[in-house]
């Protein structure tokens, strides 16, 4: 790369164009749009905008007039969205608990919010799903989504002891959960012997098994724990099918940290069923691929993953080692209230006319005070 290029590509990552609308009776800049241009014009009293960068296929011109198709620019239509900071007494902790917003036309309004949880600088804070409103009273009410960083102990929970590892099998055996009958708590070997995994356990106090969700949604994943002289490790569950098709457990996978990772970013090699999860003492849990490290070329992870992790298992836990099964739960089911000094709420409205009168935020202060000194 010569000088020239690489002086082209700072300028590329150092400056973003940005289309930002001044407001004259306000004085301000209080808009910015999803659009880049590259040249405004007057025709005839009606402002005209040019894109050059647009794809072959995009329009290049713009016509900004009344009868223009509401947030749709060159051809691409975005969302509307506006950002409020909740600010009020910043020096006074809080606890962010609802929202509500009074308008019109909000009925498929979403909203995200984050509360800052942290000294840096940047205030680099963690990104959240947007969530929806249900209109009551002619008020639209909303949740927030609840975060695992301000108590992250809460979707981090110690489930069993494991004894044995089981799949579905046609023929009995040590270690098959169904000792040939057909079906077998709803599940059936033509449709769940390649990827569910029954764990037989001897359960923690005070464990509750969460319920199972519909269809694919995950909700909750499972990750192995590993008495090690500093204590349990939690590392993701991983085996691996070797070249002469013997299998290994890993016990040198990821580290697992229910504490500083938001739920997307956890493995998800062992995730909810959409079926019956607890019986007796077992849980039922399913396989994904990623649970299979490494693969000899030509092997199909998703046909061994399950007999290669029941057998790696049992050899390991046959071997007198012992291993213990961990769940991290989805922040929005077991997360803390988001809580910080202040907040940004960003909402979204699909491209049609809306009114906003008022943005509530519902909180409750904390003990942390720091206006008392």
């Amino acid at each position: 790369m010569n000088r020239r290029q690489v002086a082209d590509q700072l300028l590329d990552n150092t400056f973003k164009t940005m289309t930002v609308a001044f407001k004259t009776s306000a004085n301000a800049w209080t808009s910015r749009y999803s659009f880049d241009t590259s040249c405004f014009a007057h025709v005839d009293n009606v402002m005209v905008t040019f894109n050059t960068e647009v794809d072959g296929g995009g329009d290049i011109v713009y016509t900004h007039d009344v009868d223009a198709n509401k947030n749709s620019f060159y051809g691409e239509v975005s969302d509307s969205q506006f950002t409020v900071s909740f600010n009020d007494n910043p020096s006074k902790n809080k606890v962010y608990k609802a929202v509500s917003l009074e308008g019109a036309n909000l009925s498929e309004a979403s909203s995200s919010f984050v509360a800052n949880l942290s000294p840096d600088f940047n205030q680099a804070r963690e990104g959240q799903v947007f969530e929806s409103f249900l209109e009551k009273g002619g008020v639209f009410y909303g949740g927030l989504t609840k975060s695992n960083l301000t108590d992250p102990t809460n979707n981090l929970k110690a489930v069993a002891g494991i004894r044995r590892v089981k799949r579905l099998t046609s023929t009995p055996g040590p270690t098959s959960a169904n000792n040939g009958l057909l079906s077998f708590q709803g599940y059936t070997v033509q449709q769940d012997s390649f990827n569910k995994i029954f764990f037989e356990v001897t359960p923690y106090p005070h464990y509750k098994q969460l319920g199972s969700a519909s269809g694919d949604q995950v909700v909750s994943k499972y990750v192995l724990g590993f008495l090690t002289e500093n204590g349990v490790e939690l590392r993701a569950p991983r085996v691996d099918i070797n070249p002469d098709f013997t299998f290994s457990l890993d016990t040198e996978s990821d580290l697992v940290s229910g504490r500083q990772e938001t739920f997307a970013n956890q493995p998800d090699g062992l995730v909810n069923t959409s079926g019956v999860s607890k019986y007796r003492d077992h849980i039922v849990v399913r396989a994904n691929d990623s649970l299979v490290g490494n693969v000899p070329f030509g092997v199909s992870a998703n046909l061994y993953k399950v007999t290669a992790f029941v057998t790696a298992m049992n050899d390991y836990i046959s071997a007198g080692n012992e291993v213990m099964l961990f769940m991290i739960t989805d922040d929005r089911i077991n997360g803390a209230d988001p809580r910080g000094q202040y907040g940004d709420l960003t909402v979204s409205i699909p491209a049609e006319d809306f009114e906003i009168f008022a943005v509530n935020m519902e909180y409750s202060p904390t003990e942390l005070d720091h206006s008392k000194g």
